[in-house]
């Protein structure tokens, strides 16, 4: 929808339905995932799984292109992004690194990625 409501409703988008759905879609695509990720570890204890994705989601968006101050970012960027970091954490464990170095490696593309999305140069629209 963005961030002008009146805008988005004289485009024709429903601004009372859409954000419910979009919020039921979120949940649905959580309970999913975690049903998956329940099914992979054969338990779950309640509040750790998944601690510790933060990080890992922050870093994935930011080196995918998505400015930390909104406005900018597509949606091929965050699953390259996603790729990206997924390779350097399947790379460093396939070079046995210790876990401290690869949490190193990703908090240094984390860096990276918001240094680039802070000096990146912006549209003048």
């Amino acid at each position: 929808m963005g961030v002008n409501r009146e805008a988005a409703h004289l485009s024709g988008i429903d601004i009372r339905r859409t954000p419910f759905a979009l919020f039921v879609i979120t949940g649905v695509a959580a309970a999913l995932a975690g049903a998956i990720k329940a099914s992979v570890l054969d338990s779950v204890v309640a509040g750790t799984s998944g601690a510790g994705f933060e990080l890992a989601v922050l870093t994935a968006v930011l080196v995918g292109g998505v400015a930390l101050t909104g406005g900018s970012g597509s949606i091929l960027g965050v699953p390259l992004g996603v790729l990206f970091l997924g390779c350097l954490q399947n790379g460093l464990t396939l070079l046995d690194v210790p876990t401290f170095w690869q949490q190193m490696a990703q908090g240094s593309a984390l860096v990276a990625g918001a240094a680039l999305a802070y000096f990146a140069p912006r549209d003048s629209r």
